[in-house]
């Protein structure tokens, strides 16, 4: 989006940036008198995850453009024009409705791929079992099963209890898996499920938000397989799920159907991922990967245990004579900051890929680079790293590296280093920043450990007694 002031180009996310706190209240209060329903906590809307929905960054360009007079703003985007379709062109009035017809058909079409997805599987009985609920791909299963978020957790637990990992993939097809480690979702849910799930599909399109731009969000929701978490949970009645704590629906569905749940946080914490700090529908225990962020919320039955995804930060770190740069699990994102640096021909660059997002990277970079997504990232950091949003990038910087943190001033500024102690980062946006970054003299900081490395698994075992 393009907002014209006065003959100069406007600089949206430098305003949007410093009035986003102000404008947090004014976006709660439009969901204050929703009913908080079924169907409402498992919309997107209620998530608030500015990852996935660009729902707050359009609400706060609206205020944005509100505030000035004599402003032309040029936009692909139909939520903008929702809010302001009485100042557009008859012409380009049929432009935007026409994208928004395609946007709500891509949002019904998406019941046929939410049914391709069932299979029938005769439902377990699971209710003196304690679930692991993770996230998955096909690469956590070669050489053996290797789970991202809760480490060795599994192994842990079932010596003293009935313990299974609850599996959800990300969009891999699995491989066939030992039913006395895992349970997947078709294994609690029926064909009655599915129809239930698109039952509350068309609910969710009836709730009035009072607001043209949260009901233009509304219409272009699409079905989540993620809701059959409320029917899983509700049908098998587990005796505890051990979840991450991150306020989406694979959460709360599963607070809903009355199971007692220990919340994990396993992430960072930016200001601006508003998700992550709406305890409205919470776990009955939190337990947090840093003392840092457990300080910051100061929620009640909550602890600090260990980090299992920052515990390779216990190990030896080479730090090698190259530029790191980490790309994103979005692919926009990481374009963005490939065509940034193919403004500038950097010799020594290493590039590592997302696992969810892996393409040719040459059609974006055409100069000379080296590609490491095998290899662990203990062995591939670089006396510098250049990184989209990430908690790796975090992570990195408490071994003293000195992190570039590039985003696009169109969008949302994300910041994992938020409320941390860690200073040895620097944001760029621009071909200038980043020459900056590049320039300044390479140094390996002493900072201060911030994720709890040093812990164990006990904390799990005591809130599970």
């Amino acid at each position: 989006m393009k907002i014209i002031y006065k003959n100069i180009d406007f600089e949206t996310n430098k305003n949007i940036d410093i009035n986003s706190i102000d404008l947090r209240d004014e976006f709660d209060d439009i969901l204050k008198d929703i009913p908080k329903n079924l169907e409402f906590y498992l919309s997107w809307i209620s998530e608030k995850n500015t990852l996935r929905c660009d729902l707050y960054l359009d609400f706060l360009r609206v205020n944005l453009i509100k505030q000035y007079n004599d402003i032309v703003v040029y936009t692909n985007r139909v939520g903008i024009y929702k809010e302001f379709q009485n100042n557009v062109s008859f012409i380009n009035k049929i432009k935007f409705e026409i994208k928004f017809l395609k946007e709500k058909t891509i949002a019904f079409l998406s019941i046929l791929k939410f049914l391709s997805k069932y299979k029938i599987r005769k439902k377990r009985d699971i209710k003196d079992y304690i679930l692991i609920q993770t996230w998955v791909n096909k690469n956590n299963f070669k050489n053996g099963f290797k789970d991202n978020y809760f480490g060795n957790l599994y192994d842990v637990l079932k010596q003293k209890h009935k313990v299974l990992n609850w599996v959800i993939p990300f969009r891999d097809k699995l491989p066939k898996l030992d039913k006395k480690m895992f349970i997947e979702m078709n294994e609690g849910v029926g064909v009655i499920d599915y129809f239930r799930v698109i039952k509350l599909f068309f609910k969710k399109k009836k709730i009035d938000y009072k607001n043209k731009l949260f009901n233009y969000y509304r219409d272009i929701e699409k079905i989540n397989y993620t809701d059959l978490c409320y029917f899983f949970a509700k049908n098998l009645k587990p005796k505890k799920v051990i979840l991450l704590n991150e306020n989406m629906v694979y959460q709360k569905a599963v607070i809903l159907a009355g199971i007692k749940t220990i919340g994990y946080f396993h992430t960072t914490k930016p200001r601006n991922i508003l998700c992550l700090e709406d305890f409205s529908l919470r776990s009955d225990i939190v337990l947090f990967n840093s003392y840092v962020y457990k300080n910051y919320f100061k929620l009640k039955n909550s602890f600090n245990t260990i980090a299992f995804k920052q515990l390779y930060l216990k190990d030896n770190i080479k730090i090698n004579d190259y530029i790191l740069v980490l790309l994103s699990g979005k692919k926009e994102e990481a374009i963005f900051l490939l065509k940034l640096l193919d403004k500038l021909n950097i010799k020594n660059i290493v590039f590592r890929q997302h696992p969810l997002n892996r393409f040719d990277i040459s059609k974006y970079y055409k100069n000379s680079y080296k590609l490491e997504n095998n290899k662990p990232l203990t062995k591939i950091i670089g006396k510098k790293v250049i990184s989209n949003y990430s908690a790796v990038a975090v992570e990195i910087a408490t071994k003293g590296v000195f992190v570039g943190l590039v985003y696009d001033k169109n969008k949302l500024l994300l910041n994992p280093f938020d409320d941390t102690t860690l200073d040895n980062y620097m944001l760029i946006s621009n071909i200038d920043e980043l020459k900056e970054f590049i320039q300044k003299d390479t140094i390996i900081t002493k900072t201060k450990q911030i994720f709890n490395i040093q812990q164990s698994c006990e904390k799990f075992l005591e809130v599970i007694k």
